[in-house]
């Protein structure tokens, strides 16, 4: 079980999504599985012709219309939003090429490029991905790292700096830190090596 899988999506060719197998009903004819999405979405009764080992030639994700996602915008940023809607290409297997996303701020950006989306389960795996409220370390002048917290972003900030507040100060007090200092926290690290862990210890 937890066999690693890509499915075709409410069988259109164009969406095949990653997850994890967590039923089979071996009974009928064509065995039916049970799947959990990586998105935290889950499928049942999925016939086997709809499902495929998860190999590197499949899309690593599919952002497909409705995904929780966090995406990036011009400063540094990535806030959390739901796609309106979705572009694949052509092939069979493809890849999401661009989303409309709808923020929970209220606002809609269209044509975002999937580089700069990422699921929102998935969103803390990376190294590159800073969302507000992350914890983050800041790297000094002496080379030390403290503690902080990423905070929104101010209206006077420059592209080039990131707002955070250190752990150890009064949570009121804003810092505008270059982004070249700005690290994961050690908990990030720490997440990432039990997920690649599980990841391929279930995948095989």
């Amino acid at each position: 079980m937890k066999k690693r899988v890509v499915v075709n999506y409410n069988g259109l060719n164009k969406w095949w999504c990653p997850g994890v197998i967590i039923k089979i009903d071996d009974t009928p004819v064509v065995a039916l599985y049970d799947v959990k999405f990586d998105d935290g979405e889950e499928l049942n009764a999925i016939p086997e012709t709809l499902l495929r080992r998860e190999k590197e030639r499949f899309p690593a994700v599919v952002i497909k219309l409705n995904s929780r996602v966090v995406a990036k915008r011009r400063d540094g940023y990535w806030y959390p939003g739901t796609v309106m809607k979705a572009e694949t290409g052509a092939e069979e297997f493809s890849s999401t090429i661009s989303c409309d996303v709808y923020f929970d701020s209220g606002h809609v950006k269209r044509n975002l490029v999937v580089e700069s989306i990422r699921l929102e389960c998935n969103a803390d795996r990376e190294s590159a991905v800073f969302m507000v409220n992350s914890a983050v370390q800041v790297k000094s002048n002496s080379g030390d790292l403290i503690a902080a917290i990423i905070l929104d972003k101010t209206a006077t900030q420059q592209s080039s700096f990131c707002a955070v507040s250190y752990v150890d100060d009064c949570p009121t007090r804003l810092r505008l830190i270059p982004w070249s200092r700005i690290h994961q926290s050690k908990e990030f690290f720490a997440k990432q090596k039990r997920r690649d862990t599980y990841r391929y210890t279930t995948a095989s």
